[in-house]
């Protein structure tokens, strides 16, 4: 069983308020101070997960700001209802000279099982079979059908799990995912996924299979650092009759090992609808095995809301969003590992892979050692619900073979979110895009669509 906070807060309460009541000289300016933090409305989620994400604690100054810090960080693990998000409220304590800490919560669906298919202008067909738990425990393990039947088993524990599986006609992917945010109620996190890849390209069929292994460490609510290792087999076939060298020698198996190291700041109000707040993250990867390079990468997205545009409630904000991003890798990275831009994910306007570089004199996509990515996207709400956004937007920067801005290409568009409960958490995306510079042997692709927003994760 792991500990509970309950018996910490009555023996921190008792002693603290002894210490208020004993022969000590006064002082006016004493500020006040935690007494007791008491959670309400959590019937499966354990009271050390929400715990873990308020940073307060018996005995502590109380800092009024960090109230509304606490309740950002429980309302954007999307673990509990946003009809009635969190609260997180000092009272005076009837006892003694303390502020007792009220945490209120509902909870809401965390798990979901998805059966059914998808398009996708990037990826074409694929089937999509997923099971995904926000909320996971894998310590409480049933007793009891009942346990199931509620859904109090293996629930609760602030974990998440995803189990998928993807097959497609051009695209495939088979993954499992298991993340424990606070390992050992400690401020590190463990990540851990096995995953199978296939995709068919113009220039060839790449299979990649491996894991990953990532332990982050939380420095303070909004700054992570981490380390990381991949070990992934990559093999390559199927490159066409008469493909040049620069394609063709990659064709066989190949073997890889990444060794990471990042740094993370997020301020933003939700993972998977922000609408203030920021996120900033580096990362350097050395990687060896069958080839051996560098890694950078860099991003910065910058969220702004208006409240003069906003609901009473909240709901019906305008919100614009900056993200830039900047990557570059090693001369001997290889046509796998290399950036590539175009589609929806990237550089709408243009097709999937669609900017170059590409071989000369053909539209083999070689990819680049360097890639300057940016967008500016503006999200109006046009039902009352939030189901449904207008966006405009223009991507612009560029992919080039060394780092240098040679050929920049700009795209300018509009199109809508509208959100599909069948679909998750995640919005249904239609976009029309047109490219007004471009670069030499690039592809237009007008018409993108897929299922995701700006600035999420």
């Amino acid at each position: 069983m792991r500990p509970s906070h309950l018996l910490p807060v009555v023996m921190l309460t008792f002693g603290l308020t002894a210490l208020a009541r004993g022969d000590g000289p006064p002082d006016v300016a004493t500020p006040d101070r935690v007494g007791r933090v008491k959670i309400e409305g959590n019937t499966f989620t354990r009271d050390r997960v929400i715990m873990n994400q308020l940073g307060i604690y018996p005995g502590q100054v109380l800092q009024y700001p960090k109230l509304e810090d606490a309740r950002m960080r429980l309302a954007r693990l999307g673990i509990f209802d946003t009809s009635e998000p969190p609260e997180v409220v000092a009272v005076p304590n009837e006892l003694d000279d303390f502020k007792d800490v009220i945490v209120r919560v509902r909870e809401t669906r965390t798990g979901q099982f998805i059966l059914g298919g998808s398009v996708n202008s990037d990826a074409g067909l694929t089937g999509n079979i997923a099971i995904n738990e926000r909320n996971f425990d894998i310590t409480r393990i049933p007793t009891s059908w009942d346990d199931i039947r509620n859904g109090r088993a293996f629930r609760g524990g602030g974990e998440e799990l995803n189990i998928q599986a993807a097959p497609g006609t051009t695209f495939s992917r088979y993954s499992v995912t298991f993340r424990e945010p606070y390992l050992f109620d400690t401020p590190f996190g463990l990540t851990t996924s096995l995953y199978y890849f296939q995709r068919s390209y113009t220039e060839y069929t790449e299979e990649r299979y491996g894991g990953r292994i990532t332990l982050d460490r939380r420095l303070d609510p909004i700054w992570t650092a981490s380390v990381s290792t991949r070990i992934e087999g990559v093999s390559i076939k199927d490159t066409p009759i008469g493909a040049p060298t620069s394609i063709s020698q990659y064709e066989g198996d190949h073997f890889l090992a990444g060794f990471r190291a990042g740094l993370k700041r997020d301020t933003r109000d939700s993972y998977v609808y922000p609408t203030k707040g920021n996120v900033f993250d580096i990362g350097f990867e050395e990687v060896t095995g069958d080839h051996t390079f560098p890694v950078g990468m860099a991003e910065f997205t910058q969220f702004f809301s208006n409240k003069y545009f906003a609901r009473d409630d909240g709901s019906g904000k305008h919100v614009l969003g900056i993200r830039t991003q900047v990557g570059f890798a090693g001369a001997n990275a290889p046509i796998y590992e290399r950036f590539y831009a175009g589609g929806i994910r990237s550089f709408r306007g243009f097709a999937f892979r669609g900017v170059g570089p590409f071989t000369p004199g053909s539209d083999y996509a070689l990819g680049g050692t360097f890639s300057f990515l940016n967008t500016v996207e503006y999200q109006i709400p046009v039902l009352p619900s939030d189901k449904m956004f207008w966006v405009a937007f223009v991507d612009h920067g560029t992919v080039e073979s060394k780092v240098e801005i040679k050929d920049y290409r700009v795209s300018v568009g509009t199109g809508i979110r509208i959100a599909i409960p069948a679909l998750g958490p995640m919005p249904l995306a239609l976009d029309v895009a047109f490219p007004i510079v471009k670069g030499p042997g690039d592809h237009k692709q007008i018409f993108n669509f897929s299922v995701g927003v700006f600035g999420s994760n």
